[in-house]
C-alpha cells in the first residue's frame, strides 16, 4: 500500500496507524524490522511503542541506504509532508520518492497524519541535524536578533554584502556550524556582525556561529540535498572482469577445500587434539594440521572453523583417550562423504557463510600483499582490532560482526556481477548501503577477501591484484542460496578414483581424489609434494602403517592394485610383501599384556633379549609370553626395536568418532512470511478497537490486558502517552511490593520518574520508573 502523498484521511498517532493497518501490512512491517517479532509485546499499542524505543529504531535506521535516509530526513525537516514536497525537497524523479515512502512507512519511521506523513518522534532526537541543517530547537538563541522569516527573507539576502554571501554559502549545504576566529580576515568579521545583527546566523560561542534551519533553506532554494544519490559508486571504469581462466582458478579452490578437508578428518581420527579450557585449539595443535596437511596458518585456522561450522568435528568422548574429551570426527562426518561434491562444497560454504566464528579472531590473517602460499613467518593482526591473539574454535573467536561483514562486503563484490573492485571501491559501496554506520577497518575487508579466496569463492586478476572478483557461485551463496549446488555443479572440476603408481615407489594423483582414494593413500602412503598434481611415496614406514591399522597385506594390495590405472608395479609389491614378512608375528593382546608369538625359538629370543629387558617379559608357554608393561605400551615398545607385533582384535573396521558432550545449538528459526502473517494476526486480534476521544468513556473503566512487561517498550509507552496527554494503564509496586494497577494521564517523564495525573485526581503524582511493571494504552 502506498502511503498518501496529499493531505486528507490519516491517523492521530503511530499506533492508530498501525490499528489501520491489514495484517498482510504489519506482516510487511515485521519482515522489515525482524526486531518486532521477537518483542514480548500482545497488541498494536505495545507494538507501536516498542517500534518507537531508541534500540529499534536505531536498527531500523541501520538498514536504511542513503538515498532512503536521504528521503527521511527530507520527510523529517517538512513534516507534515507528502511525496510531491519530498520529490521537490531531494530534486528526484516522483515515482522514486514514493517508493522509498512507503518502504519508510512500511517500517513504521513514518506514519499518516490528517495533514500528510510524520516521522516517529525519536528520530529528531536520533536525527538532530538532518540534511545538514541545524536542529530544529535551535534555530536561534537568547538575547539574538530574530532569525528572517516571511517574505522579507528573500529580500534580505539579497542586500547581504560580498563578504556575508561567501559567508553563507560555505554554510549552505552544511555542516551549518562554522567557525570565524579571531585570526580571520576583517571582512570576515565584519560579516559575522553583520549576519548575526540581521537574523541570518546565530552566534553560539565566541567563535562559532550557527546558520538557522530557516536561512539554510531559503538559500537552497527549498531543497534539502543537491539529489538523490539512487546507484551506489560504479567500480572503475575498464576494469578487470570476470573470466573464464578466473573462475577456473576459483573452482581449484573450492575443489582443494574439499580435499583439504578429506585429509583433515583421516588426520583427526588419527591425532584427535586435546581440548584447552576454553574450549579451543591450541596453537601446537594449529601448527601439527599445518605440517600434516602441507598449509600456513591462515588457512588451517579457516579449515578448522569452516570443518567445525558444518559439523564435521566436534568436541567429544575419544574412544581409548585418558585424558578427557578430544578433537574429532562427528557421525555427521561419515553422512558429508557420501553426498554428490557439489553438495559437499555447498554446505561448507554456507556453514562459513553464517558462522560467528572469525578466522581472523587468531591473528592468522594475511596482511594485504601477501597471499597464503607461502611460508613467511607468522602473520601479524589483520586491523581485527585485538591486541591478543585467542586461541582457534574458542569462544573468543567468535563474533556476530564478523558475521555480518562478511555478508554484507562479499555480498557487495556480489552485487558487482562480472565486474571487480578494490577494497576501497567495496567499502565505498558499503558506505552507500550503510551511512549511519562505522565503516570497518580497509586491513578488515582484506581479510575477509583473503578467506574468500582460499574458498574460491573470489579470485583476483593475475595483472591486477588489487582487484577482486566474485565467482558464480559466490553470486549464488548471497543471492540465490537454493541454486548454490546447481552452480557448483557447472564449474566444479570432477574428482579422480584413480592414480598413476610408478616404479620409484610413486603414485601421482592428477587433480582432487575422491573420500576414498585419500583415505587409501593417507593410510598408505606419505605426501611428497603438493601441486595441480600431488605426489605420494610409498615406503617400509607408511605401509607398516596400514598393517598397524589391521588392514591385512592382501586388501591393502588389491585396493592399490585396484586404484592404480598403471597396474601394480613389482618394486611396489616386493616392498608390500617385504613388510608383510615381518610384521604380525607377534600379537599383543589388552588382557594382561600378553603376547601370542607364532614361532617358539622367536619367543625364547624375546625373552633373553636384553633389549626387551624394560618389558619384563616372562614365558608362559612356549608361544605365550607375559609383559607387566600395558598393551599399548608393549606395542609400541616392540614396535621401535623391529618386532613388527599386530594390532589388536577389532582395529580395523569403522573409524572412530566422537561423541560430542555438548547437544548443537538451537538454531532459531529465521523470519517467513507464513511467521510473520501469524504474529501480524494474533497481534490484530489482541487488539480492542479504538473507541475514539470524547466524554463516551466508562465512569469506573477496567484495565485492560497489560501490553508489556519489556522496561524500553513500557518507557516508550510512556513517553508516547506524555506526548499526546492521551491516558495509560500502569501496573506498579507498592511499599509492601504488591502490584497494583492505575489508570493516569502521563504530563512527563524525566529523571527517572513519572509525572502523571491519576485518574478522577487533579493533583500531579510521582512513580518511580523502576517501579512499574507494565503498561497498556487507556481508552
Amino acid at each position: 500500500m502506498t502511503p498518501p502523498s496529499t493531505p486528507g484521511g490519516g491517523f492521530r498517532s503511530l499506533a492508530a496507524d498501525l490499528r489501520g493497518r491489514s495484517v498482510d501490512e504489519l506482516a510487511d512491517l515485521l519482515l522489515a524490522r525482524p526486531d518486532l517479532a521477537r518483542h514480548s509485546v500482545e497488541d498494536l499499542s505495545a507494538l507501536a511503542a516498542a517500534a518507537t524505543t531508541t534500540t529499534s529504531t536505531t536498527r531500523a535506521l541501520d538498514s536504511l541506504d542513503r538515498p532512503t535516509l536521504q528521503v527521511l530526513e527530507a520527510a523529517l525537516v517538512l513534516a507534515p509532508t507528502g511525496a510531491d514536497e519530498v520529490a521537490r525537497a531531494v530534486d528526484a524523479p516522483l515515482r522514486e520518492v514514493t517508493s522509498r515512502l512507503d518502504r519508510l512507512w512500511t517500517a513504521a519511521l513514518l506514519w499518516r497524519s490528517p495533514e500528510g506523513l510524520r516521522p516517529v518522534r525519536i528520530l529528531s532526537e536520533l536525527l538532530p541535524s538532518p540534511a545538514g541543517l541545524a536542529p530544529a530547537s535551535e534555530a536561534g538563541a537568547p538575547g539574538a536578533a530574530p532569525a528572517a522569516t516571511g517574505p522579507s527573507l528573500k529580500d534580505q539576502l539579497a542586500t547581504v554584502s560580498d563578504a556575508g554571501s561567501a559567508l553563507l554559502r560555505a554554510l549552505t549545504w552544511g555542516p551549518g556550524v562554522g567557525t570565524v576566529t579571531a585570526s580571520a580576515p576583517a571582512a570576515t568579521q565584519e560579516a559575522r556582525r553583520e549576519l548575526v545583527a540581521a537574523g541570518l546566523l546565530v552566534d553560539r560561542s565566541a567563535t562559532t556561529v550557527q546558520l538557522p534551519r530557516e536561512v539554510a533553506l531559503a538559500l537552497r532554494q527549498g531543497r534539502t540535498h543537491r539529489s538523490l544519490d539512487v546507484e551506489p559508486p560504479a567500480p572503475e571504469t575498464g576494469a578487470a572482469r570476470r573470466d573464464a581462466p578466473l573462475v577456473d582458478a576459483a573452482a581449484a579452490e573450492t575443489s582443494g577445500l574439499l580435499s583439504l578437508t578429506d585429509e583433515l578428518l583421516l588426520t583427526l581420527e588419527v591425532h584427535p587434539p586435546a581440548v584447552l579450557a576454553n574450549g579451543g585449539l591450541g596453537v601446537r595443535e594449529v601448527t601439527a594440521v599445518e605440517r600434516r596437511l602441507g598449509i600456513d596458518a591462515p588457512a588451517a585456522h579457516l579449515l578448522l572453523t569452516v570443518a567445525h561450522a558444518a559439523g564435521l568435528m566436534e568436541v567429544g568422548a575419544w574412544p581409548g583417550a585418558s585424558d578427557g574429551h578430544r578433537w574429532g570426527p562427528t557421525p555427521a562426518a561419515d553422512r558429508w562423504q557420501q553426498l554428490p561434491d557439489p553438495e559437499r562444497a555447498a554446505q561448507l560454504l554456507d556453514a562459513w557463510w553464517s558462522t560467528p566464528l572469525d578466522p581472523d579472531a587468531t591473528g592468522t590473517t594475511a596482511p594485504p600483499g601477501r597471499r597464503a602460499g607461502a611460508r613467511t613467518g607468522p602473520a601479524p593482526d589483520a586491523g581485527s582490532g585485538r591486541s591478543k591473539r585467542v586461541n582457534a574454535l574458542s569462544e573468543a573467536a567468535s563474533s556476530p560482526t564478523a558475521r555480518h561483514r562478511r555478508q554484507e562486503l562479499l555480498g557487495e563484490l556480489a552485487a558487482l556481477g562480472e565486474e571487480s573492485g578494490t577494497v576501497e571501491e567495496l567499502l565505498a559501496r558499503w558506505a552507500w548501503r550503510h551511512p549511519l554506520r562505522r565503516p570497518p577497518a580497509p586491513e578488515a575487508v582484506a581479510g575477509v577477501l583473503e578467506q574468500a579466496r582460499l574458498l574460491g569463492l573470489a579470485a583476483t586478476p593475475i595483472t591486477q591484484r588489487d582487484r577482486w572478483v566474485a565467482s558464480p557461485w559466490l553470486v549464488a551463496l548471497a543471492e540465490r542460496p537454493e541454486e548454490l549446488a546447481a552452480t557448483l555443479a557447472e564449474h566444479l572440476p570432477e574428482a579422480t578414483s584413480s592414480m598413476l603408481v610408478q616404479a620409484d615407489l610413486t603414485a601421482v594423483v592428477p587433480g582432487r581424489p575422491t573420500p576414498e582414494l585419500t583415505r587409501l593413500l593417507h593410510t598408505t602412503t606419505d605426501v611428497e609434494s603438493r601441486g595441480g598434481a600431488t605426489t605420494h611415496r610409498f615406503s617400509e614406514r607408511s605401509l607398516r602403517r596400514a598393517l598397524d591399522a589391521g588392514h591385512p597385506a592382501s586388501e591393502v594390495r588389491e585396493r592399490v592394485a585396484a586404484a592404480s590405472a598403471t597396474g601394480l608395479p613389482q618394486p611396489v609389491e616386493f616392498l608390500l610383501r617385504e613388510v608383510a614378512a615381518g610384521h604380525g608375528r607377534v600379537h599383543v593382546g589388552d588382557a594382561r599384556a600378553v603376547l601370542v608369538v607364532d614361532d617358539p625359538a622367536l619367543a625364547t629370543r624375546m625373552v633373553h633379549d636384553p633389549q626387551l629387558s624394560p618389558l619384563g617379559l616372562e614365558q608362559a608357554a612356549p608361544t605365550v609370553v607375559t609383559s607387566r608393561l600395558p598393551a599399548a605400551q608393549a606395542r609400541a615398545f616392540l614396535r621401535d626395536h623391529g618386532y613388527g607385533p599386530s594390532v589388536g582384535e577389532g582395529a580395523a573396521g569403522v573409524p572412530a568418532r566422537v561423541t560430542p558432550r555438548t547437544a548443537p545449538p538451537v538454531a532459531s528459526r529465521p523470519l517467513t512470511r507464513e511467521l510473520a502473517l501469524d504474529r501480524a494476526r494474533s497481534l490484530t486480534e489482541a487488539t480492542a478497537p479504538e473507541e475514539g476521544d470524547g466524554p463516551g468513556r466508562a465512569a469506573a473503566p477496567t484495565a485492560p490486558r497489560m501490553q508489556s512487561r519489556d522496561p524500553m517498550v513500557v518507557l516508550a509507552l510512556l513517553r508516547e502517552a506524555a506526548q499526546d496527554g492521551a491516558p495509560v494503564w500502569i501496573w506498579h509496586t507498592d511499599d509492601l511490593g504488591a502490584v497494583r494497577t492505575t489508570l493516569v494521564t502521563p504530563t512527563s517523564v524525566d529523571g527517572g520518574r513519572l509525572y502523571a495525573v491519576k485518574d478522577a485526581e487533579k493533583l500531579t503524582r510521582t512513580w518511580s520508573i523502576h517501579r512499574i511493571v507494565g503498561a497498556a494504552a487507556g481508552v
